[in-house]
């Protein structure tokens, strides 16, 4: 318990606060949530103005401190900008009356994004980051779990298995103990455990596979490829048990049909192929689907459940081809410093690999705001901003630690005198 009150003690009064506006949305989404029919999406209400009210804050607090964006994070994480900010004039050919509804969502992600950058460039030190990040992680997954009473979702289980990934590889990579991570990840198997997603679960595994099958070197193609050798024998010994583990209370009809989803995907798709250059407008394409034929007695449908035919139906190719770009320099940066043995780089490649294959279930990036997504973008930030610093961050950072050794000179002597 001492080592997980270190972790609050570790960051400022101002790191806190700013939490506790960026938690504000993801109490309102979980604990304060609330049943509202399809065709009301786009209503604002009493409940939806609490996040409108926290957006307009994060906004002048980014406005505050704009030259610290401008110079420590947006030029690094151009590429998510850049869709978003398609995303966003995409009422242009939505329509006008999508206007309010579209803006928001785009500017919604982009606020929350850069918000979580800012509160990373305060703690700026990799380690104190990554154990933020992993205390975020289990702080939504536990709220959500409660609030779910430990029922099947496919949300807290996302954040827990993220949340596995970073206490596991954290350790492997020896920069944080067992004894600072093992309550984080007790709280996050209970996530997995009792969420019941298979979705999170293939994650979970595909990422395991990939972070044993790293070495002190880094990504190591040998290795993955033997412990996918093991992990396939086992599986041959053990396949009913196995099975039964991944796809829990699920039969084989469920499994091949995605547990309905397949049928949704069919429909965005063929959605999409009306409107394939452009899409039907951001977040607006995914959860009207009722223009694609989908019975709204059936329930409706507020998601794509997949990130890449989210992007399509909403911004189509062109977006998808920004998205794509991102993606690419995601990864291909994440995996070069993972290849040549950056510790921090090597903990996340098998997270960003677990959040895109979870997120062909749940799109947590690449689609409207989600709690979740604000986990993935301290992800995204922490890997382009503070994994890769440039010389000017190296000589910035050589500089400070001079004067604060010059001023800790400085008052021995005058302790002395």
């Amino acid at each position: 318990m001492k080592n997980f009150l270190s972790y609050f003690n570790n960051y400022s009064r101002k790191v806190w606060i700013y939490t506790l506006l960026l938690l504000i949305p993801v109490l309102r989404k979980t604990i304060f949530n609330r049943q509202r029919s399809m065709g009301d999406f786009a209503a604002v209400d009493s409940n939806n103005m609490i996040s409108i009210i926290v957006i307009l804050v994060i906004i002048l607090i980014l406005i505050t401190y704009i030259n610290t964006i401008k110079t420590e994070i947006y030029p690094k994480v151009f590429s998510f900008t850049v869709y978003y900010i398609f995303a966003f004039f995409s009422f242009l050919w939505a329509g006008m009356n999508k206007l309010p509804f579209i803006t928001y969502k785009a500017v919604e992600v982009l606020a929350t994004f850069y918000f979580v950058g800012y509160i990373l460039v305060i703690i700026d030190d990799r380690k104190k980051i990554l154990k933020y990040i992993i205390l975020l992680t289990t702080l939504i997954t536990s709220v959500d779990m409660i609030n779910s009473h430990f029922l099947h979702t496919n949300a807290y289980s996302y954040t827990a298995m993220i949340g596995i990934l970073l206490c596991v590889g954290s350790v492997k990579y020896r920069i944080l103990k067992w004894k600072e991570v093992w309550l984080m990840l007790f709280l996050c198997t209970l996530g997995i455990v009792f969420g019941t997603s298979s979705g999170s679960n293939v994650a979970l595994i595909v990422g395991i596979l990939f972070l044993f099958g790293s070495g002190k070197r880094g990504v190591n193609i040998i290795n993955i490829t033997l412990v996918t050798l093991l992990f396939y024998i086992i599986y041959t010994l053990f396949e009913k048990q196995i099975f039964e583990l991944i796809f829990p209370g699920k039969n084989q009809v469920e499994i091949e049909s995605m547990t309905g989803r397949r049928s949704m995907w069919e429909m965005f798709w063929n959605g999409w192929l009306k409107k394939p250059l452009l899409g039907y407008g951001f977040s607006y394409g995914e959860k009207n689907s009722t223009i694609f034929g989908w019975n709204i007695e059936d329930g409706g449908v507020g998601s794509a459940h997949n990130m890449f035919i989210s992007v399509l139906i909403n911004t189509g190719i062109v977006g998808m081809v920004l998205w794509f770009r991102f993606l690419v320099i995601l990864f291909g940066k994440t995996f070069k410093r993972a290849f040549i043995g950056n510790k921090y780089a090597s903990v996340l490649f098998p997270v960003f690999i677990g959040i895109v294959i979870n997120a062909n279930s749940f799109p947590a990036i690449g689609s409207d705001w989600s709690y979740i997504g604000t986990v993935c973008y301290a992800l995204i930030i922490f890997a382009l901003c503070f994994i890769y610093p440039n010389a000017k961050r190296v000589n910035r950072d050589r500089v400070k630690l001079i004067k604060e050794f010059k001023h800790q000179k400085t008052q021995n002597q005058l302790l002395n005198q």
